[in-house]
């Protein structure tokens, strides 16, 4: 077994050397990772072989090749946290490290050659000694940095470095001591066969760190690197466990085997539950702000598809993220009209945000296939001077100038559509890779919602443009009916007239020009942007307070107006006189349709307001009548400005309520039957959102006791 983890953490060392050369061998902090790699790699290979071989030559090729792993990791520590150049200590490690095995290599090689394994053994232990006292001192100069370090980001990364390389030297120094403890002692000493390879493990650990600092997977969270490691751990443990419990029932090999294949074959089947369930454990633990920010992934990935406006777009998305507690401020930058432009954001600036950007050269590298931009890894390129470091000084600087430490596109096929912003909180230790593809695939997610709003846009756009057609032909038919008043008035004073027939006809172009003001006013009503001032009101008293007004005006006896309120209602934060407006319209609408002789409710009740799956509590407001109803092809047109069944009506009454209410959140609905009478719900949201019930349960509920409601309610009858 100790074979094999040597073996492997041999081969693993080389994969990483291989692939850091591969990425750039012209930055020296690769080459100087790639070189401690393949030190390692050679290293932990050669002892590999010697315990199966037993060839002295080989144990000797790793503890010379242990010689200068300190001189290469302190390099490496050095271009990585200390600066660009090689540090004079390192310098001088090479330098012993050189001396040393110069001097100790053809005494070692002599001895090999005479078999003199007891004699060399302290030129063995001269060469081991000062490799592990390299390593301490690497050990003491990462403790130095970390002192000295007031980035709190670097601190985090340095702090774990630094404990895992600790531990890894001390194992190592360990398995020596057990070792050549062993060679002293004999079948005396403890662990004749070894001390079990746990520092070659951790130094591979260390390595891989280290190589992904290198690499800039942007500022790494090693704590759910660490907390994969232990869930891994958990699960060969139950794997030992079951060996254990059930490899041993037959004494036959044959069967032996058997057993442990279905011993294997059980744990792999039921590994995937287990393994969710490890990872939840281990991260509830240890990674709680990496399983924060893999529950907000899949609360996002399931609210995308319900996302249907730019405002949902920046609940779901940058509202999401930013409530993670990961993510202090999130920026959504997205094309228009030739540049790209800061079209959502959520949290707070650090400085005044660059609101628009130039497309080129900007994005030319999300174009050539970058799947981010990091302002770290920007700035490590600048400061080595490597191949095209005045284009990452460039992007380096818009980053700044959007307050921005990653930017990642969004794109669909080639075409860039913009990219996501975010900042990340200094003492979560930024994003691990595994987040980083999430946060990839999400975007790819958010870039066909972005093309789904486009879409939608252009159809609102086309409804706009044939209700401002609608809305056209009414106004022109208001105005035309007045003014045609107005002239034929105007001609017949012209003419012979009796001078008692003047005042019946001033009073009639009198009366038609109110109307047509009165038809201007209220388009202007509609059209022109207005703004709401909210304030925590109560429902109730609103709607006293209404129907007070309307009874103040005077109705016949046989109308029957009366509230039906639910008590102890919270309070809803509303513009009291847009709202009292619109229950103004809406009353005067119900009386109207019952013509002076039947009844009109109002009623009051806990309910719901849904938009994009989300549910917000809210106070609906119901006015009921039980008139003759609304017949079911007008019911469409209900909102449609200028769309009116009154003799005299302008049109605008609801379709201002309709916007006078949307711009509280709220919502607002009508229900007929005919000869059963018409019910208008207002719906007001409360300050707070909440999430909507669960599905298999209660999702339903809210909208089925609603609409239950309402349709007990129209079932009234007809007074006439």
């Amino acid at each position: 077994m100790n074979v094999l983890l040597y073996l492997l953490s041999a081969i693993f060392a080389f994969i990483l050397a291989a692939r850091t050369w591969r990425s750039d061998r012209r930055d020296p902090t690769r080459r100087a990772f790639s070189g401690l790699s393949t030190l390692l790699g050679f290293s932990y290979l050669a002892f590999a072989i010697y315990l199966v071989t037993q060839t002295l030559q080989l144990r000797h090729l790793h503890i010379i090749i242990g010689a200068f792993v300190p001189a290469a990791t302190m390099t490496l520590l050095h271009r990585l946290l200390g600066g660009e150049t090689r540090s004079e200590l390192g310098r001088r490690m090479w330098v012993v490290s050189g001396v040393l095995t110069a001097i100790i290599a053809p005494i070692l090689g002599a001895g090999d050659l005479l078999e003199m394994q007891q004699e060399l053994l302290p030129f063995e232990l001269l060469v081991s000694t000062w490799a592990f006292l390299g390593l301490f001192w690497c050990v003491r100069w990462l403790w130095r940095r970390y002192q000295d370090s007031d980035d709190d980001i670097q601190r985090a990364r340095i702090w774990y470095l630094l404990a895992l390389m600790a531990a890894g030297v001390l194992f190592s120094v360990l398995e020596g001591v057990v070792r050549a403890w062993g060679r002293v002692g004999g079948e005396a000493a403890p662990f004749p066969e070894g001390f079990p390879p746990v520092g070659a493990v951790l130094s591979v650990w260390v390595l891989y760190l280290l190589h992904r600092v290198v690499e800039l997977y942007r500022l790494i969270d090693i704590q759910e690197t660490i907390s994969r490691a232990v869930s891994l751990s958990m699960a060969a443990a139950a794997l030992i466990l079951l060996d254990v419990l059930f490899g041993g029932l037959s004494d036959s090999p044959t069967q032996g085997k058997f057993e442990l294949f279905l011993i294997f074959v059980l744990f792999l089947f039921f590994f995937p539950d287990l393994r969710e369930t490890l990872n939840g454990w281990v991260s509830q633990h240890i990674n709680r702000q990496g399983q924060r920010l893999e529950l907000t992934f899949r609360e996002i990935e399931r609210s995308l598809a319900s996302v249907i406006t730019m405002q949902d777009l920046e609940s779901e998305l940058l509202g999401r993220l930013h409530a993670s507690g990961r993510v202090p401020l999130a920026s959504l930058y997205l094309w228009d009209q030739g540049v790209f432009r800061l079209t959502l954001e959520r949290g707070v600036s650090n400085l005044p945000m660059m609101r628009t950007i130039a497309d080129r050269p900007f994005t030319d590298g999300f174009r050539e296939g970058e799947r981010l931009y990091a302002l770290d890894a920007l700035k490590r390129r600048v400061d080595r001077r490597l191949e095209g470091h005045e284009v990452a000084a460039a992007r380096a600087r818009t980053l700044e100038a959007m307050d921005a430490e990653l930017t990642l596109p969004i794109a669909s096929g080639e075409l860039v559509l913009g990219w996501l912003n975010l900042r990340a909180d200094p003492l979560a230790g930024g994003f691990s890779h595994e987040e980083l593809r999430r946060l990839r695939a999400i975007l790819d997610r958010t870039a066909v919602v972005l093309e789904n709003l486009r879409g939608f846009e252009q159809l609102k756009e086309q409804h706009r443009l044939a209700a401002l057609g609608t809305m056209a032909a009414g106004l022109a038919h208001e105005i035309r009916n007045p003014l045609a008043g107005i002239k034929g008035a105007a001609q017949y004073l012209e003419g012979d007239v009796n001078r008692e027939e003047i005042a019946d006809f001033v009073s009639l172009i009198v009366e038609e020009t109110d109307r047509l003001s009165d038809v201007v006013s209220q388009f202007l009503t509609y059209a022109r942007p207005f703004e709401v001032h909210t304030q925590p009101s109560d429902i109730n008293e609103l709607v006293t307070r209404t129907l007070d007004l309307i009874g103040a005006e005077g109705h016949p006896d046989e109308v029957e107006l009366s509230p039906r309120l639910t008590e102890k209602l919270p309070e809803v934060p509303i513009d009291r006189d847009r709202i009292q407006q619109v229950l103004l319209n809406l009353i005067h609408n119900a009386l109207h349709a019952i013509d002076g002789d039947g009844r009109v409710e109002v009623f009051t009740v806990n309910d719901y307001v849904r938009r994009a799956g989300h549910s917000r509590p809210a106070i609906a407001i119901q006015i009921v009548d039980n008139g003759p109803g609304i017949a079911p092809e007008d019911m469409e047109k209900l909102f449609i400005p200028f769309f009116t069944t009154r003799p005299r009506g302008t049109g605008l009454g609801l379709a201002i309520s309709r916007r006078l209410v949307e711009a509280h959140g709220g919502e607002i609905e009508a229900r007929s039957k005919p000869g059963q009478g018409a019910a208008f719900t207002v719906r007001l949201p409360l300050a707070e959102p909440v999430e909507p019930p669960h599905p298999a349960e209660d999702e339903e509920a809210p909208e089925e006791t609603s609409q239950s409601t309402i349709r007990s309610r129209l079932r009234l009858r007809t007074a006439r």
